[in-house]
């Protein structure tokens, strides 16, 4: 959904950056968008490598951990890049998410 926001720009290609991007690079990048968005943004990618690389229980206790950290907003950008996972633990997350934002965009590149 970047893709819609007046002030994201295609041609800057940042969801293909983030994605590629050495780990020391992914924090400078989400608060380039973050800047662009005037929101938070949380980044979920998946190992798409591994055959428990999806979206998983395991994943709600670090999920709420870095909801903590975010403070109080009102609205919040997830970008999500995996390749599926438990349904139940992806009902989880987005309960999480609607507990505590009123407004909550999702960005899936793939």
């Amino acid at each position: 959904m970047l893709g819609l926001c007046a002030e994201y720009d295609p041609s800057e290609r940042v969801l293909t950056k983030i994605l590629n991007e050495p780990n020391e690079n992914i924090s400078r990048l989400i608060k380039e968008i973050q800047a662009k968005t005037n929101r938070k943004l949380i980044v979920y990618v998946a190992n798409f490598n591994h055959p428990l690389g999806g979206i998983h229980l395991v994943d709600v206790l670090p999920f709420e951990e870095i909801l903590r950290t975010i403070g109080p907003v009102k609205e919040i950008d997830l970008l999500l890049n995996s390749p599926g996972g438990e349904i139940n633990a992806t009902e989880k997350l987005v309960t999480m998410l609607r507990q505590r934002y009123d407004n909550i965009r999702v960005i899936v590149p793939n």
